[in-house]
């Protein structure tokens, strides 16, 4: 299902959109795994610090923790 999704988005050229796909869906590390193979490295790791922050401040700290170490 999100390969198909990924695919339109690519075809759409809208990246925002596949990010948002996953991440909403959440699938971060396939949101930081696509944003690196795409050259985006440090949007990759603000794009984790982000999701941590987040996590830490809804007291999901095994998540937050997840996304640290991924």
């Amino acid at each position: 299902m999100f390969q198909k999704a990924q695919k339109y988005f690519l075809e759409a050229n809208s990246v925002e959109d596949i990010i948002k796909m996953y991440k909403d869906a959440g699938h971060w590390e396939k949101a930081y795994d696509y944003l690196c193979e795409i050259g985006a490295q440090q949007e990759a790791n603000q794009f984790l610090q982000q999701q941590a922050d987040i996590c830490i401040s809804e007291k999901r700290y095994t998540d937050a923790e997840k996304l640290v170490l991924y």
